[in-house]
């Protein structure tokens, strides 16, 4: 009879868990997305950054909010391709979740301003003609993220707004 009811207790806490790891916290974080016009580019991850999606052409990172200072408004992200690297560089702040659009690897630095106007999209726009579909990993997720009031809610990704920002 013990071990029943442990078994029980020990299914019921990696149940509760499993549902935990269903959210992916955006609490002092951003979602950073990149779609290439190629593929074969992976991301050099740093300390700041983790990746949550990469597949056909379309990288998403989380990356961590910085303290006031150079990192809190300066961002670098290093990507490669075959033994070449790639680094874009962009004083875009934080607090709010990026799309850089439709992106040409190119070896080196590139250095991107942005734009006074820029526009805001949700997800399932922006990705919609692209090959991230609704049975993608990325959808299994609820996203913590800030919305009305500073409180955080869970939306699913294709909920999330992102500032489009394209190089051309």
């Amino acid at each position: 009879m013990k071990k029943v009811i442990l078994i029980i207790f020990s299914l019921a806490f990696t149940s509760c868990g499993a549902q935990n790891q269903a959210i992916l916290d955006l609490k002092k974080n951003d979602l950073i997305a990149f779609s290439f016009i190629e593929n074969g580019i992976r991301p050099i991850e740093s300390p700041y950054e983790q990746e949550v999606y990469n597949k056909n052409s379309i990288i998403i990172l989380k990356r961590k909010w910085a303290n006031i200072g150079k990192d809190y408004f300066e961002k670098q992200f290093v990507f490669v391709k075959n033994l070449d690297t790639m680094k874009i560089s962009c004083n875009c702040g934080q607090e709010k979740n990026l799309y850089f659009k439709d992106l040409e690897f190119k070896k080196g630095e590139i250095k991107i301003e942005l734009p006074s106007n820029l526009n805001l999209e949700k997800a399932k726009d922006i990705f919609s003609d692209k090959k991230l579909n609704n049975t993608s990993a990325i959808n299994s997720y609820n996203f913590n993220n800030k919305g009305l009031k500073d409180t955080f809610v869970d939306l699913p990704f294709n909920e999330l707004e992102f500032l489009i920002i394209s190089k051309n």
